[in-house]
């Protein structure tokens, strides 16, 4: 599983569009909050390559969804926590289709994303 990366969604966070306004230059400064989507995208891999043992190592660390700050990335790892809640493997094919049937796939950055 790789994640491509052709796509920059964000959160709709206040000053995540145009940055953030700095205080210390009179807010005539702008910069987005701190984020690393490739840091992101690996922990989603974890979760990919071994379920079983990243998953409680994951958990522990992402307190929630919150973590994330690309939307795309929240929407594929609340599938993924949704798919563990139901006893069911975390894999590529499952994780698709979890995503198509509830509307999100697009939200989550599409198939050429996924794949």
């Amino acid at each position: 599983m790789s994640f491509s990366n052709d796509r920059a969604d964000v959160l709709d966070l206040p000053g995540a569009e145009n940055g953030v306004k700095s205080k210390a230059n009179g807010g005539s400064a702008s910069r987005l909050p701190p984020h690393s989507p490739e840091a992101e995208r690996a922990v989603l891999a974890c979760i990919f390559q071994d379920s079983e043992e990243s998953l409680p190592l994951v958990t522990a660390k992402v307190a929630d969804v919150d973590f994330f700050y690309e939307l795309r990335h929240r929407t594929i790892y609340t599938a993924m926590m949704e798919l563990a809640d139901e006893g069911k493997p975390i894999e590529p094919v499952i994780l698709r289709q979890r995503l198509q049937d509830s509307g999100k796939l697009e939200k989550a950055g599409g198939l050429q994303y996924l794949a």
